[in-house]
């Protein structure tokens, strides 16, 4: 706000407000429209509200820049704040367009206001940014994160995983895998059973929220028993039958224990509900985000008789999963003949679909290499 004097009613005013954070429920609603009548128009004109960023509820934020000037924040300095809460329903879209008027689906009687603005706890927050007073030299940053070593399960929380030098080492220091001598489950299949991973490069996002009250501290984390949940609005598609648009994810609640104390701390949601967890005391916060496996889902049908499909891929993980292909590997000779092993644990390449590891595959045929072991991105198990 660009002083104590602003209100809820000039939020929409440029000089008087700028938006500096949004934070939304993922659930593949993003833009939300209201449709207000104009008196001076005499018609119903279509009003954005927010343009959301659909990637979950998030606690924790920084900010250092001034939304007004461009510079960054001065020391002793006031800086007002308001936040709005919002709520979101469409039990029809609206449209005043004549093609697009199909019964249950979109029409003239559609819902023409979907946003509704919170209305408690509206008032400006003060904020001053100041240096540290005594002595203190916290040894962490916001947003630093800890080494995390999988202790059991598998998963990847469609995170991109990065392997510590350690267990890099450690899983080619290994034989071959063999499926007569050296399978699944041997102390040396090429594998690395608990893998170290690095700060921040793990499948679970945890950061330092703050420093101060960050402890030398060991933590076990700990899902409970998994169930399946059906998701409803998958895809946001309107006009599908009644009980589709739907898929399944396992899901659970979770437990964090301090070892040092034997403290256990309680997740508030499920891990399908993408929620970043303060632990203020500790001075740290949790998100864990359950994936989808990749492939194609069919969720439902359409009155048309059109088949909805949704497609779940990590195509912008590819790149870094050929580079690891390409980086750990060696040539061992075989009657003479160099052959290069691939060798990778579960966690080491993810989020390969079945038609680019094919066409890795194909790659790695035609350059003389060959995969002894195939990975796919995974749910937290």
């Amino acid at each position: 706000m660009a002083n104590a004097d602003v209100s809820i009613a000039d939020i929409k005013d440029p000089d008087k407000a700028r938006q500096v954070f949004q934070c939304d429920k993922k659930n593949n609603i993003s833009k939300l429209v209201n449709f207000n009548y104009d008196q001076a128009l005499g018609a119903v004109v279509p009003e954005l509200e927010v343009d959301g960023s659909n990637t979950g509820i998030v606690h924790s934020f920084t900010l250092t820049d001034d939304a007004f000037s461009g510079e960054p924040f001065i020391n002793h300095k006031q800086y007002y704040f308001l936040a709005v809460a919002y709520g979101h329903n469409e039990f029809m879209k609206y449209s005043a367009d004549a093609a697009a008027q199909v019964e249950n689906v979109s029409g003239l009687t559609g819902q023409k206001r979907v946003y509704l603005a919170g209305r408690g706890n509206i008032k400006v927050y003060t904020g001053i940014p100041h240096i540290n007073i005594g002595e203190t030299n916290p040894a962490s940053s916001y947003g630093d994160g800890p080494q995390i070593i999988r202790l059991d399960g598998q998963g990847n929380g469609g995170l991109s995983l990065d392997l510590t030098k350690e267990t890099i080492d450690e899983i080619m220091s290994k034989s071959p895998a063999d499926s007569a001598n050296n399978t699944f489950g041997n102390s040396n299949f090429p594998i690395s059973y608990q893998p170290k991973y690095k700060n921040n490069k793990g499948p679970l996002t945890i950061k330092v929220i703050d420093p101060l009250n960050v402890k030398d501290a060991n933590y076990v984390l700990r899902f409970d028993s998994l169930y399946k949940e059906k998701i409803n609005k998958v895809s946001g598609e309107l006009g599908i039958f009644a009980g589709g648009d739907t898929a399944t994810k396992y899901n659970s609640s979770w437990t964090l224990i301090d070892n040092s104390t034997g403290t256990e701390y309680h997740s508030d949601q499920s891990v399908i509900a993408n929620n970043e967890q303060l632990f203020l005391d500790l001075g740290f916060s949790v998100v864990l985000n359950q994936a989808y496996y990749p492939g194609t889902y069919m969720i439902g049908y359409k009155s048309t008789g059109q088949l909805i499909l949704l497609k779940y891929s990590v195509h912008c993980r590819i790149i870094t999963a050929i580079w690891n292909l390409q980086l750990h590997m060696r040539i061992v000779p075989e009657n003479g003949c160099p052959v290069f092993m691939i060798r990778m644990s579960l966690t080491l390449i993810t989020g390969l679909e079945q038609d680019l590891l094919l066409t890795l595959q194909i790659l790695l045929m035609m350059t003389g290499m060959f995969i002894i072991q195939e990975v796919q991105d995974r749910q937290l198990l």
